[in-house]
C-alpha cells in the first residue's frame, strides 16, 4: 500500500496523519486481526472527526534486509506531506513506535511551523530506546533497529531528543512548548513476555500524563471498534487539543514536558475565562508615541493560578497598538506590555479624538 488519503474532502482543513513503526506497514499496523477494523477507516466514518481528512504514510521496514533509516524516512515523510501541508491548516499525527521518531525528526528537518501541528499522539514510541533493539540490529541489515538502541550519550534516540528539545530556543518552532504530545505505553509483553518499549521510554518528552494500554506493542494500535481503548484515547486527545485552553497554552508556548517531578498538564481540569482590558494607559494623543505596561485584574479564586493568556479581540481607534504582549509571571499575575502611537486622520491630518483601545483576553487558570 502506498501513502494515500483514506478520506479526502477539499473543504476539510484538518487532517489526521498515520505513521507506522519498524517492521510495520500502512495497512497491517492499523488493522485488528479479529474484526478486520482498519483504524484510518474508523476515523473516516466517525462524525467526531467530521472536519478532518485522513492520510496514511507508507514506507518499507523489512525485518532482515536493508532499508532507509529514521533521518532518511523523516525527509521522505516531509516530501510526501508537502501537498497535505499546503492544503490543510492543521495536522494531527497518530504514530506508532518508530513512527514517532520519524515525525519529530521530520518537523525539525523541514522546519514545519508549530502552529500547523496541534497534536502528536505517540503509541509506544521508543523516545529513550527499545528493548531488544540491539539484538535485532546484530542480526538484521535494517538500520532502523540501530536507530532504536536504548538511550545513551551517543545513541540515535539521544540525538533525536536533543534535536527536538533544541527547538525550544527557536521562537518560530518551540515544539516541546507548542505541540501537544500525548503518549501511551504497553502493559503486555510481546517477545518472551518482555515489553518492547517500557513506560519510561514511551512517556519521554510527552506533555500529559501517559496512558496505559492493556495490550502489547503490536496490538496497542489495532482497535476492534470505536469503543476500544486506543481509539478512545486518541479521540479524547483530538478533542482536548482543540479546546480553548489547549489552544491558548500552545499559542503562548506554555506547554510543559511530563517528567517524574511533574505529571504534565491535565487539560480537562483547566478553566478559561474572559476579561476586557479598557485601560486609560492605552489612551494616546495625536502624534504621541510611548511604551508601557499595565497590570490586569482577573477573576480568580484563592486556590487558582493563571498560567497563560492570549488576545482574542481588539477594538482600536485613532492609534497604533504594537508589541502587545500579555505576560503571566511565576505568581500567576497578568500584565501587558505595549507600544502606542497616536494617528492623525482626515484630509488635514487632524486628531478629533485621542487614540483608544479595548482588548479582549482569554486566560487559563488551574487549581493549585
Amino acid at each position: 500500500m502506498a501513502s494515500a488519503y483514506i478520506q479526502r474532502d477539499p473543504a476539510r482543513k484538518d487532517v489526521v496523519v498515520f505513521v507506522h513503526g519498524v517492521t510495520g506497514d500502512a495497512r497491517e499496523t492499523w488493522t485488528n486481526p479479529v474484526t478486520n477494523a482498519y483504524w484510518p477507516e474508523l476515523i473516516r466514518s466517525d462524525e467526531h472527526f467530521a472536519g478532518a481528512n485522513v492520510w496514511v504514510f507508507s514506507y518499507a521496514s523489512p525485518k532482515l534486509s536493508n532499508a532507509q533509516d529514521v533521518e532518511e524516512l523523516a525527509l521522505k515523510l516531509g516530501d510526501a506531506l508537502s501537498e497535505v501541508m499546503r492544503t490543510h491548516d492543521k495536522l494531527y499525527f497518530l504514530v506508532h513506535s518508530m513512527g514517532g521518531l520519524i515525525v519529530r525528526e521530520m518537523l525539525v528537518l523541514k522546519a514545519v511551523p508549530s502552529s500547523k501541528v496541534p497534536l502528536i499522539f505517540f503509541f509506544g514510541t521508543p523516545s529513550a530506546g527499545a528493548n531488544l533493539a540491539g539484538l535485532a540490529a546484530a542480526i538484521s541489515r535494517n538500520p532502523q533497529f540501530e536507530n532504536l538502541r536504548p538511550f545513551a550519550r551517543h545513541s540515535d534516540v539521544a540525538s533525536f531528543a536533543r534535536s527536538w528539545l533544541a527547538t525550544s530556543l527557536d521562537p518560530s518552532k518551540r515544539y516541546p512548548q507548542k505541540i501537544w504530545s500525548y503518549c501511551a505505553y504497553e502493559l503486555e509483553g510481546l517477545v518472551a513476555n518482555m515489553l518492547i518499549v517500557p513506560e519510561l521510554s514511551a512517556s519521554h518528552l510527552c506533555s500529559t500524563a501517559p496512558r496505559a494500554s492493556l495490550a502489547n506493542h503490536s496490538t496497542m494500535v489495532k482497535p476492534k471498534d470505536r469503543t476500544s481503548e486506543p481509539y478512545e484515547y486518541f479521540a479524547s486527545a483530538y478533542e482536548e487539543s482543540r479546546s480553548p485552553a489547549a489552544t491558548i497554552l500552545s499559542i503562548r508556548g506554555a506547554i510543559t514536558v511530563h517528567n517524574q517531578e511533574s505529571p504534565g498538564i491535565d487539560l480537562a481540569a483547566l478553566k478559561v475565562r474572559f476579561v476586557t482590558v479598557d485601560d486609560k494607559a492605552f489612551e494616546v494623543v495625536c502624534g504621541e508615541s510611548r511604551t508601557g505596561s499595565v497590570k490586569v485584574n482577573l477573576d480568580t479564586h484563592p486556590n487558582e493560578k493563571v498560567i497563560a493568556a492570549a488576545t482574542v479581540s481588539e477594538d482600536i481607534r485613532g492609534m497604533r497598538l504594537s508589541n502587545f504582549e500579555p505576560t503571566v509571571d511565576a505568581a500567576g499575575s497578568l500584565s501587558i506590555k505595549y507600544s502606542v502611537a497616536g494617528v492623525k486622520s482626515g484630509f488635514f491630518g487632524r486628531c478629533p479624538t485621542n487614540g483608544q483601545a479595548k482588548i479582549g483576553l482569554q486566560y487559563v487558570v488551574k487549581k493549585q
